[in-house]
């Protein structure tokens, strides 16, 4: 076999095991967006994923979980707000991240708001919703 094919060869196993591990998820957590929002993730037990929705708290408005997601399917790991490099400038928005891993086979929802805490009577002025499917 000559030194070129054999360069070929090597190149296109290397891509298809680096393609073959990220569809596999080995590159961390599979994430979601405001656009997944009504879609239905799966994922296993022990496995995580993100959910990640851009916002401004500058203005008072952060993304918060609603109540009823069931916590004996589905947990949630972590939780973080980083606000954008803003150059030194004010009121520039960021990213909210949820980190959640699967507990048990079955199904749940996850809703969230974009809502500020202190309006308790204010409808939030967006909801999304996804729907949880965990296998073993």
């Amino acid at each position: 076999m000559n030194r070129t094919r054999s360069k070929s060869i090597f190149a296109v196993l290397t891509l298809a095991i680096v393609f073959g591990l990220a569809a596999g998820g080995c590159f961390g957590p599979k994430n979601y967006t405001e656009s997944d929002t009504g879609k239905t993730i799966e994922t296993k037990v022990g496995k995580q994923f993100t959910i990640s929705l851009r916002g401004n708290a500058t203005t008072g408005f952060t993304w918060q979980m609603a109540k009823g997601t069931d916590s004996a399917v589905v947990k949630k790991v972590k939780d973080v707000y980083t606000a954008e490099n803003s150059g030194g400038k004010v009121g520039v928005g960021g990213t909210h991240v949820w980190t959640f891993e699967g507990v048990k086979a079955g199904t749940t929802t996850i809703n969230l708001q974009y809502k500020r805490t202190w309006e308790k009577q204010t409808p939030p002025a967006n909801t999304l919703e996804y729907i949880i499917k965990v296998a073993k």
